[in-house]
């Protein structure tokens, strides 16, 4: 017997398309093959919804739409909504993907850059739910896994459950902290000094208004400053923004610097040389400062005096004039001539001379 033929079937003749269709043992086969890719689109579905990485849904979609083709069977309603949830792959050379958010980054910043790339992907309803939770690693990724199934399909839902774990509101208190601690680092640049501040401050004041935070952020900013010299220079100045401190203190670091490289010695040498001189009792810088302070005393203390004097004076009721013996004002202030005051006056020379004498010496 011929090796082509098995139970009385010629195998050559099977060659022929309509005849390999026709086979049981094939067309079973075929069928087996059919469910298998039923099963595996429905895996597939289920996996995109619940936060599978994107590469590994690309690869099985791929794979999905390969067999759909070889089989030439028409695609079921499941192939349908397996082809519609991964639309957000196509082309993906004009896609601009968020980054991962694994929890350890800030998520305000991160949620704004990801609904920034939802509005120029046109990502919305499922694929947008579904960018965000293939988006999520590490902690975040097993708070989403944790969400009822009712509410994963929900975007706000999902995001006020990722907004209140990592970005709570109790953590005010933590940023207000930081901003009190927060001083210049060792070779950070001015700039990056003041963006941070910035940062901390919206998180430590969400709800007041931008003006009154950039007061704060001016305050804060002055006292994070390092060295002294700079801080003491920025304080001086006055500024009312944050950006306006910021050029202060970069101009004052340029000088230093300047100053610096002029005489060959280093920053930190130079600016050691500075706080010492500051420091000096006998320096001029430091006479100068402790005299001023010293008149600015001395003369606080004479107006003091004096308005005590008048306090008192315009505490007693039945005050009258030493000049001219009326009430109401005193001789200081009193508009008739100092001769007309023996003449016109009650009041008996030896008290009128005692009280006038008082009266100068606490107007004096």
């Amino acid at each position: 017997m011929d090796s082509r033929q098995t139970s009385g079937v010629n195998l050559s003749d099977m060659d022929h398309p309509r005849l390999e269709r026709s086979t049981p043992t094939h067309v079973k086969s075929i069928q087996d093959e059919i469910a298998q890719l039923e099963a595996e689109i429905s895996t597939i579905h289920c996996e995109v919804v619940q936060g599978v990485a994107r590469g590994q849904h690309r690869s099985n979609s791929r794979d999905v739409g390969e067999k759909n083709c070889s089989t030439n069977d028409p695609p079921t309603e499941q192939t349908n909504h397996s082809r519609n949830a991964s639309v957000v792959y196509v082309d993906k050379s004009k896609q601009r993907l968020p980054g991962n958010f694994d929890g350890t980054t800030n998520f305000k910043d991160w949620i704004v850059h990801f609904h920034l790339c939802c509005e120029v992907n046109d990502w919305k309803g499922v694929d947008k739910i579904t960018q965000l939770a293939v988006s999520l690693r590490g902690e975040a990724l097993r708070l989403y896994r944790n969400i009822p199934d009712v509410h994963k399909h929900e975007y706000d839902f999902v995001v006020g459950e990722l907004r209140s774990r990592f970005s709570p509101t109790h953590s005010v208190d933590t940023y207000r902290s930081q901003l009190k601690q927060r001083e210049r680092r060792q070779g950070e640049k001015l700039a990056a000094l003041a963006q941070d501040i910035r940062s901390l401050i919206s998180h430590a004041y969400p709800q007041m208004e931008t003006t009154s935070t950039d007061h704060l952020a001016v305050s804060y900013f002055i006292d994070a400053l390092r060295p002294s010299t700079i801080r003491a220079e920025v304080r001086r100045v006055n500024p009312h923004t944050l950006k306006d401190a910021l050029h202060a203190a970069q101009r004052e670091e340029d000088i230093l610097q300047a100053e610096a490289s002029a005489t060959g010695m280093t920053t930190s040498a130079l600016q050691q040389q500075r706080v010492a001189s500051l420091q000096e009792p006998n320096s001029p810088a430091s006479v100068s400062v402790d005299e001023k302070i010293s008149r600015l005393e001395q003369k606080l203390e004479e107006n003091i005096k004096i308005v005590q004097g008048l306090v008192e004076t315009l505490k007693r009721k039945d005050r009258r004039c030493f000049n001219c013996g009326k009430p109401g004002h005193i001789r200081r202030f009193c508009k008739l001539p100092p001769q007309q005051r023996e003449s016109e006056s009650n009041v008996m020379p030896t008290d009128r001379n005692l009280a006038e004498t008082t009266n100068s010496q606490a107007l004096n």
